[in-house]
């Protein structure tokens, strides 16, 4: 049962808060958005197709954005929206028609990081758009790109459907320029979404030195027999290989 009053019924594929605390979500029919906390909802961006807002989100200059993806004609919709009016209204940025947007990161630059499903002329992956110019750059390619993180030290993860081969969660340490597969452990690499949980430092002794260090938590949901939410990896700003960090997590614990 929805919360509150003019929420039209349906799935709800993204949900957001903006910087003055509006709620946001997004459903097939369009996005809601409720300025007292779910108590009223007032539809704000309105599909007349199966367009589908799979991700909202607000960049450092407090303009809101939203990705979208459709698996129905007409095909030549789909892409990037944005407000500028806290949701109040939404515009389409005709440089992004075609283009199927499940997960967008704002970068230090105030580029929008997209994990594009398909794209014009192939199958997805990591897409950087520029809002000034509206240009597109391949940051990876041939990937179905889920979902995009990026962390405090700007590294950037990615998760990927296996419709087109086995490719699960990769990082990159260089703003998408070089990727690794960081799959060891996972029991599923058809990852659907994830996140990074900033979780309470941690402090360790070795003899005189004490390290305190703040930890980052990887966390995926995928789909298929093994459904579920899985820790995958623990990371430090130090960047420890899978190996070291292992054997540090064991002595620590």
């Amino acid at each position: 049962m929805p919360v509150g009053f003019g929420f039209d019924a349906g799935n709800v594929l993204s949900v957001y808060v903006d910087s003055n605390n509006n709620l946001y979500v997004g459903i097939v029919s369009g996005i809601y958005r409720s300025t007292n906390n779910g108590i009223n909802w007032e539809l704000v961006l309105d599909f007349e197709s199966y367009e589908t807002p799979y991700s909202i989100i607000e960049d450092n200059q407090n303009v809101l954005y939203a990705g979208t993806s459709i698996y129905m004609p007409p095909y030549e919709i789909g892409g990037l929206y944005y407000s500028i009016d806290s949701g109040i209204s939404w515009s389409h940025i005709e440089a992004t028609t075609h283009y199927r947007v499940h997960d967008i990161s704002i970068d230090q630059d105030n580029n929008l990081i997209c994990a594009v499903y398909y794209s014009p002329s192939s199958i997805g992956g990591v897409y950087k758009f520029n809002p000034t110019n509206g240009n597109w750059t391949v940051l990876k390619s041939s990937l179905i790109a889920t979902a995009i993180v990026i962390d405090e030290f700007n590294t950037y993860y990615v998760s990927s459907d296996n419709a087109a081969g086995p490719t699960g969660c990769m990082i990159s340490y260089d703003n998408g320029q070089n990727w690794t597969s960081i799959n060891s452990g996972l029991t599923n690499i058809n990852i659907q979404t994830l996140d990074l949980i900033l979780c309470l430092p941690i402090s360790h002794r070795y003899g005189r030195c004490v390290l305190r260090l703040f930890y980052l938590g990887l966390f995926l949901c995928f789909h298929g027999q093994q459904a579920g939410l899985q820790v995958a990896h623990l990371l430090f700003g130090s960047h420890f290989t899978q190996g070291n960090l292992a054997v540090f997590l064991r002595n620590i614990f």
